[in-house]
């Protein structure tokens, strides 16, 4: 979405993105930064992007999107910045689910860690992910050990 706001030019503030760019938008960047009347009220926003490390695909593409656009030399003044190194990963653990997510109850988030573990979604001592969140069958994962409980809003416990 981030990247889309910036090539219809809705967009004076910087864009974060932890995914690539990807050809279409690019291009379309590329195109917006050749533009360089004085009359063109087109204009590249500074654009920082930083995958996940662990996530070698999206790394990969964003390091291809960031080579394009510096190769073209349309920045200008512009910052872009490619930062592989600050989006690490974080443990999921209860502690870390019942902080983050809203309205989740301790309980709750024991249970989906469990689950995630025995399923072979996330690492039993680091608690990292090993299975792509975005990719894998994790919901359902959950709907067979809990039923739809752990996917519903629970209320927080003080």
């Amino acid at each position: 979405f981030a990247a889309e706001v910036a090539v219809v030019n809705l967009s004076d503030a910087a864009l974060v993105m932890v995914m690539n760019l990807g050809p279409s938008l690019t291009d379309r960047l590329l195109a917006i930064g050749k533009d360089n009347s004085k009359n063109s009220v087109s204009r590249l926003p500074p654009i920082y992007l930083a995958p996940m490390p662990r996530d070698t695909r999206t790394t990969a593409a964003a390091k291809k999107d960031y080579a394009a656009i510096m190769a073209a030399d349309i920045q200008r003044d512009v910052p872009l910045v490619l930062d592989t190194t600050t989006c690490v990963s974080f443990a999921v653990t209860a502690e870390f689910l019942n902080e983050r997510v809203p309205l989740m109850r301790k309980d709750a988030a024991e249970l989906i860690v469990k689950s995630l573990i025995k399923a072979g979604h996330l690492d039993a001592a680091s608690r990292n992910l090993l299975k792509d969140p975005t990719r894998s069958n994790w919901r359902d994962v959950l709907r067979d050990d809990c039923g739809d409980a752990c996917l519903q809003r629970q209320p927080l416990e003080k």
